[in-house]
Formats: structure tokens, sequence, C-alpha cells
């Protein structure tokens, strides 16, 4: 319910980022994929932009729809369409600005739908995708969708396993999840230039309580198996699965300390990156010039909102 009733404040936050790319969105032609409930899209257009939001689930576009309702000078459109579904897409046109929040790790073929978005670009184009990164400690403690500690770092097949021993749920609706360099690569493949948004690198601070929580995750682990919410079949597995991350993780650290002084703040970025940003922002464009915009400290607060927007 409370991403439900968040919609709002989360497409006002995300059109406040995309913004700092994209100043004027009046008159623009932007299409949200994944328009859920409709607050990106009733965000768009209240800043001007012709708006068009397509999902796959009927029952989120009736609610959309009666988003609609409470805003009847805006110009917007709902379709019930499938991202992947070119010939369906295509037939909108092309657009300006594209967004697609918290969307890429449900289609079944991620790499097909970076590419539907790059052909769907205008030449000077923008899109801005956010990715939860499932590999982030945040995620582990507890995965964005159904709140279960350690389920994003199993493979689709076992975190469903998972999903209906813990909750009783019929079908876990994540396709796939990948490190931030498999998306990255999307991108470039489609010809387009990205920037992760990254207000600040990691501090000492950071350093310390990444440390911690990484030496205290095999501990919580062992806490949820006790507690039944893990089938018997993955113990095992999540406790080797948890145990190379946990290695991994605390390598990284090893290597920051290790580097030379000019290569470190840029390993602290990737730490960053990799273990504590429970979401990647990313703004992509086939023309480099379109996100010259960009201003850190505007970009900064619009991201600590949208973070702190009420999420799943």
């Amino acid at each position: 319910m409370d991403y439900a009733f968040g919609a709002g404040e989360r497409g006002q936050a995300l059109i406040d980022t995309l913004t700092n790319v994209m100043p004027d969105l009046r008159g623009r032609r932007h299409l949200d994929i994944g328009c859920g409930y409709g607050g990106v899209c009733v965000a768009a257009a209240g800043a001007g932009a012709i708006t068009t939001g397509i999902d796959v689930n009927e029952r989120l576009l009736e609610l959309a729809a009666l988003n609609q309702l409470d805003h009847p000078d805006l110009t917007l459109q709902f379709h019930r369409l499938d991202a992947l579904d070119w010939e369906g897409v295509s037939a909108l046109g092309t657009f300006d600005a594209i967004t697609a929040d918290n969307v890429i790790e449900h289609v079944a073929l991620p790499e097909q739908l970076v590419s539907h978005v790059a052909r769907l670009l205008t030449a000077d184009g923008v899109a801005y995708l956010t990715i939860p990164n499932a590999f982030s400690i945040g995620q582990i403690h507890a995965d964005c969708h159904y709140g279960l500690f350690g389920a994003s770092l199993l493979d689709t097949w076992d975190a469903g396993v998972y999903l209906r021993h813990a909750h009783d749920f019929p079908t876990y609706a994540v396709s796939a999840y990948f490190p931030f360099e498999v998306y990255a690569g999307f991108f470039a493949h489609e010809g387009l230039v990205s920037e992760l948004l990254i207000d600040r690198e990691l501090s000492a601070g950071d350093e310390e309580l990444l440390a911690r929580q990484l030496t205290e995750l095999p501990l919580r682990l062992e806490e949820t198996i006790e507690s039944g919410v893990v089938p018997g079949q993955l113990h095992e597995k999540l406790r080797w699965i948890l145990g190379e991350y946990v290695r991994r993780g605390q390598a990284a650290l090893a290597a920051v300390t290790e580097a030379p002084l000019d290569l470190q703040p840029q390993l602290r970025q990737r730490i960053r990156r990799d273990y504590l940003e429970e979401a990647w922002y990313v703004m992509a464009s086939p023309n480099p010039e379109s996100l010259r915009y960009k201003s850190g400290s505007l970009a900064s607060r619009a991201l600590r909102r949208l973070r702190s927007s009420p999420s799943r």
C-alpha cells in the first residue's frame, strides 16, 4: 500500500532528476515504460510533456486511468503494451524522453528492452532508467520486491522456491539481475552514451560500516535459517553464495588501502556503486551533448529525494 500511495511522489522525484538533463519538457514527447500507477506520467505531463505510459498489467492500467481522472487538464494516455513487442511500441512513434523505473529486472530480455529504448529515442533524446542493485548490502538484507534476506543473490528458480516457501507466492516476478557492467554493456552496444548518477564517493565512515555489515551477514543468514523462512534445500547454497559475496567485498575494501593514492577515489566510488547503492540511476542518450545540462548539486538533491520516496 505504501508503494501504491507513493506513486505520485516517486514520479515527481524521478521527473525532477530528469529535468537536470532536459530542463524544459514542454511539448516534448515522453514515454514511461512499465508505468504502473501512472505517477511518472502525471509528473511528466505536469511539467508540460506529451506523455504516454505503457504496461502489461491491466489492473495497474485501470488504476493509472483513475489517477488520470484527478488530472483532466494534463496531456497523457495509457496503453496495454509489452515493451518487448517492437511492432506495438514502434507504432507509438519516437520520443524525446523515455523513463523506465524499476522495470528492466522484470523483462525476459533486458538487452532487447534497451535496444527498443535506443530505437525509440530521437537523435537528441534522453532515457532515464532506475535499476535495482541486487548485490547491495541493503538488497541482500531485504530484496526490494519481497523483503527476503539473500534472495537477490539466487538465480530465478531458487529465488522462486524461496518465495513460495516464505510467503506462498505462486510466481517470482523478477527475470534477472546483473552487475552494473552488464547493464552498461547493453547501453554501449546500442550506441547509447550512459552516465551513472552517484552523488558522492565512499567515505571513511562508509568503509567502516560496510566492513562491519559484511562481517555480520553470515550471522544474519543463520538467524534467518533458524527462523524457518529459508527452505532446507537452499541452506548450503545460500551459505556458499553469501560466503563468496563477503570474501569479494572484503577483498575490494582491502584493495583500496593497497592501491596508489591516485586510484583510491575511483576504487571507492566503485565500491559505493557495487555495495551501497541499492539502485542505479542511469541517464543515456545517442548524443553525448544531450547529457551536458546535468548539475551535480541539483542531481544530488533530486536523487536524495527519489531515494527517500516510499519504496517496495
